[in-house]
């Protein structure tokens, strides 16, 4: 939307550029911003075209935070995973997954006519941190018989096939999540229709890199790592104190149901006080 204040012999005119239901915002905006000064050379000397007020500069505004917060959590993720995988390796591998996987969705956006906007690239970020959890488990059980003594390609090969089919369990249950959002309607399904098929097209495209090209890349770059078992002192920590309650769980069964239970009661009872609308507050 564009309002416009046209200013002819002392006295201000007033008008409002909307755009059609199914037009871009910002592509309109840019479009009056060309055909504003080929107007006014058409107009007297005494009439000026001022512009008071472009929603396209917020959106605009958004879209640009949205895209740095998602580079930001994609260097993020990077960094994790190469503090808990301790190899430079198998980080570059599972951290190839990312850019793939978000260039496969604007492949799939593009083909569907999707555009990059607030709704898409918050699906994408959403998205981004569940790239990688397939990827590091193929690399996990790829590494582990390396450990054993096995040569790559047969690493690669057996390691990838026995966690197939729980990842890809795992990515189809995520999935699941999201995808009913594409069967939406009304002025709510023109804003997540969109929201949902991306996360999905990236979803699947992560899939597709663990079982296919993860195990790959790790068949030709891969090499066990001598010192791999020698943790830095931080993740040995955290590793010793999961064992113990992991082991305190297991052996006390009955209280952990009973917690769980009465956690997921109190959950279920917040909901009656959680305010709900349209709009946040903030």
């Amino acid at each position: 939307m564009w309002q416009i204040t046209i200013i002819a012999r002392g006295l201000s005119f007033y008008t409002v550029c909307r755009k059609e239901a199914d037009a871009n915002t910002v592509a309109v905006t840019d479009e009056i911003l060309m055909q504003v000064p080929v107007i006014q050379r058409y107009l007297p000397a005494d009439v000026k075209i001022h512009k008071v007020f472009e929603i396209a500069k917020y959106i605009r505004q958004t879209i640009h935070s949205t895209k740095w917060s998602g580079i930001e959590g994609g260097i993020l993720v990077v960094v994790v995973l190469f503090l808990f995988l301790r190899n430079f390796r198998p980080t570059i591998i599972v951290a190839l997954a990312i850019p793939f996987s978000i260039i496969t969705a604007f492949i799939f956006m593009y083909f569907r006519g999707f555009t990059i906007n607030i709704m898409t690239l918050t699906g994408i970020i959403i998205a981004m941190g569940r790239l990688v959890d397939d990827a590091i488990v193929v690399i996990e059980n790829i590494f582990r018989h390396l450990s054993m003594g096995k040569e790559r390609s047969e690493a690669a090969i057996i390691g990838a096939s026995e966690v197939s089919m729980p990842i890809i369990a795992s990515t189809l249950t995520t999935v699941a999540v999201f995808f009913p959002l594409v069967f939406v309607t009304g002025i709510s399904g023109e804003l997540f229709k969109a929201f949902g098929w991306v996360i999905a097209y990236a979803l699947f495209a992560s899939l597709f890199v663990a079982i296919i090209l993860t195990p790959m890349m790790a068949s030709r770059i891969l090499r066990v790592q001598t010192n791999y078992e020698k943790e830095v002192g931080w993740y040995h920590y955290i590793r010793e104190r999961y064992g113990l309650i992991l082991n305190w769980c297991l052996d006390h069964k009955r209280k952990v149901i009973t917690l769980v239970c009465i956690i997921f009661a109190l959950s279920l009872i917040l909901i009656a006080f959680t305010p709900s609308g349209i709009y946040a507050k903030i």
